[in-house]
């Protein structure tokens, strides 16, 4: 019997211009991931991904020190993440604005966690 692992992607960039990239930490966590499962001799017969570059960044961070070649069997669109954005805009339509630098991106997480808890309720779709 086969053995299935799910693996969320490495730490994305946040705050960067481009979020859908890897960060160092993120570089790193694929990397150990793949080492760790070198250690345990884990071969893999499938992969599967998302469509995002954080995915396929991912892979190849895992790849580098598995020692096994991975290619994706398919690319499932439904992996990718949610729109964050799209969610935000739910819920407060226009910019953010009177805040700039840390606070910016700390009013707009605390706008997404208020996003996400009312999508998962059904309030916003």
């Amino acid at each position: 019997m086969g053995t299935l692992y799910l693996v969320r992607h490495g730490q994305a960039s946040f705050g960067a211009a481009n979020y859908d990239q890897l960060s160092p930490l993120g570089l790193q966590q694929a990397q150990r991931l793949g080492a760790h499962w070198q250690a345990h001799g884990r071969r893999f017969g499938a992969v599967y991904t998302g469509t995002l570059a954080r995915h396929a960044q991912t892979l190849a961070g895992i790849q580098e020190t598995l020692g096994q070649a991975l290619t994706p069997a398919q690319q499932l669109p439904g992996w990718d993440e949610y729109d964050g954005r799209a969610l935000v805009q739910a819920i407060h339509p226009g910019p953010l604005t009177g805040v700039t630098g840390a606070e910016r991106f700390q009013q707009y997480f605390r706008l997404l966690c208020d996003a996400l808890a009312q999508w998962m309720a059904g309030t916003i779709s």
